[in-house]
């Protein structure tokens, strides 16, 4: 039986469905990738306002997704709402390796047992548990250290946990397939950024910045691992906000104007061709691009300004930080990588996170990111589980089918021991023959020719 992973990220502004056929032979273990992006309704900033809404969106996402997959299938469901129902800490755990050698197996055991030790804070589940840092007899690393032999070990984590509510909300609008597992769009979105094989073998530090709607996020990979995640409780949707004070318009024509115009306008307009007149759905509109600039400049500048100061008060590892990718809607906004680029100058590479196979645009990065986890942490493990399983039954099986020939065997021989006996074949073996030799010998005469009559 197949395996169709269904993804869904519900953001303010947009719901994103991605489905999925678990292949491990295929790039990211995924093949027959489809997406469906839609407005978004009954949810805003990770809360549920309309429960009716949401579940009717989402079911109508979730039939479009298991009709496009055609054969028998098991299914996967997982959801990723605003990263402000997350939050994130750094403990640490220590323990003794008595002169072993320290190993990745040694290392999972030891982190399964701090996740048992720790549990969550009341009313959260813990989401992600990442070592990040390796104390080994006093010496640091940000790997893990090989071929040692270890004594005191302290292990740095990166902690992510979430509001068990959240879950337990949308399981509820869904109004039938049930979601197992709450992702945080950060993290989906590394582990989307993560599968591009040069980030995940560099050893330098990689910043992702998602500009969405609600929220704006910052994650820090680091040797193919999630080092820190924070998110700030705004955001792009903010100069949305900004442009309907500013004109006294409508939310969409405060839309448009951000998505037509953006950053750019000094670029494209000259000082004396600054004004735009804009009609959409019944609604007109003058519009001062030099104001438009300015509302819009002042809150991307502000947005930038927070994520700096996040990133110099949270980062572990600034000094090897190469490349930011911002992600995002925001990101699609006009101009805004060369606004990052201005504001960092030359201390980083500035760029929008990179494109995947089959064409999977940038806003589905997260439910793509999303469904590369499920297929790696839950269809993976239930694959190899059933294989095992299977194998063993058929062990037990093949055991028991020689046992019971055995046993029939047995009863056999009890029954007949000529069967089973090699003396007692031989033997009637040399009666048969000396029977046979007797009556051929009756149709002779004494000199060994045959009688006559």
């Amino acid at each position: 039986m197949d395996h169709l992973i269904i993804s869904l990220d519900l953001g303010t502004e947009n719901i994103t469905c991605l489905s999925a056929i678990y292949d491990p032979q295929w790039p990211m273990s995924l093949r027959d990738i489809r997406q469906e992006v839609i407005p978004s309704k009954g949810i805003r900033r990770g809360e549920v306002v309309n429960g009716k809404d949401l579940s009717f969106v989402i079911s109508e996402l979730i039939d479009k997704a298991k009709r496009g997959a055609k054969g028998g299938f098991k299914h996967w469901f997982a959801a990723s709402v605003n990263g402000m129902n997350y939050s994130y800490c750094s403990p640490s755990y220590s323990f003794q390796c008595q002169g072993e050698p320290l190993t990745e197996q040694r290392v999972a055991e030891e982190t399964e047992r701090f996740k048992m030790k720790i549990g969550a804070e009341e009313g959260y589940s813990i989401l992600r548990l990442n070592p990040r840092k390796y104390t080994v007899d006093g010496k640091s690393t940000n790997t893990l250290p090989r071929n040692i032999q270890a004594k005191d070990v302290n292990i740095e984590y990166c902690l992510l946990y979430y509001k068990t509510s959240v879950l337990n909300t949308i399981n509820v609008a869904l109004r039938g397939p049930k979601v197992d597992k709450l992702f945080s769009p950060i993290v989906c979105k590394s582990a989307a950024l993560m599968s591009e094989r040069e980030i995940a073998s560099s050893t330098n530090s990689v910043i992702l910045i998602d500009l969405g709607a609600g929220t704006t996020s910052i994650g820090e990979i680091n040797n193919g691992q999630l080092w820190s995640a924070v998110s700030l409780p705004f955001g792009m949707r903010t100069v949305t906000l900004d442009i309907m004070e500013a004109f006294k318009c409508s939310e969409k024509m405060a839309n448009t104007l951000k998505t037509q115009f953006g950053l750019t306008i000094k670029e494209n307009f000259s000082e004396n061709s600054r004004q735009a007149h804009i009609e959409m759905d019944g609604e007109s509109l003058d519009v001062d691009l030099n104001k438009l600039d300015f509302v819009i400049r002042a809150r991307v500048q502000e947005i930038i300004a927070y994520v700096d100061s996040t990133l110099t008060n949270t980062s572990k590892v600034t000094g090897s930080i190469q490349t930011i990718y911002l992600t995002g809607g925001g990101a699609q906004m006009k101009g805004i990588i060369d606004e990052f680029k201005r504001h960092y100058t030359s201390s980083y590479r500035v760029a929008k996170m990179p494109g995947w196979a089959n064409d999977i645009s940038e806003t589905a990065a997260g439910a793509l990111g999303m469904a590369v986890l499920i297929a790696k942490e839950s269809v993976e493990p239930y694959v190899r589980t059933q294989e095992a399983k299977q194998a063993q039954e058929q062990q037990l099986l093949a055991e028991a089918q020689a046992q019971a020939q055995a046993q029939i065997s047995a009863q056999q021989q009890r029954e007949d021991p000529k069967l089973f006996d090699p003396d007692e074949k031989t033997k009637e073996k040399t009666s048969r023959f000396g029977n046979i030799f007797n009556g051929l010998k009756g149709l002779l005469n004494d000199d060994g020719e045959p009688l006559n009559d």
